[in-house]
């Protein structure tokens, strides 16, 4: 069960980068949307944890700090990525 919660707690990070990198999110988005997920981690770990509120919350707090770290380095990347191309462009005339 444990290699099961970190794979999830990881997946939360890695799922909320490779959507803004492919571009299938904006982070404007997932900060709108983050009352949202915010329930939704709640409920994932309602349903693999055992039936106390305890390891309910010791398993959603990672995952709700995960998910606001993913936004953080996706804003930094999206932020490098926009100098990147205005530095190309720059280069290109």
């Amino acid at each position: 069960m444990t290699r099961t919660r970190w794979l999830i707690g990881n997946l939360t990070l890695l799922n909320v980068l490779l959507a803004v990198l492919l571009g299938a999110v904006k982070v404007e988005q997932l900060v709108e949307w983050r009352g949202y997920v915010i329930v939704a981690i709640f409920i994932i770990a309602a349903v693999i944890t055992p039936p106390d509120g305890l390891s309910q919350i010791m398993l959603a707090l990672p995952m709700w700090a995960l998910y606001e770290v993913g936004i953080l380095v996706a804003r930094a990347l999206v932020k490098a990525r926009n100098r990147a191309g205005v530095r190309a462009a720059d280069g290109a005339d």
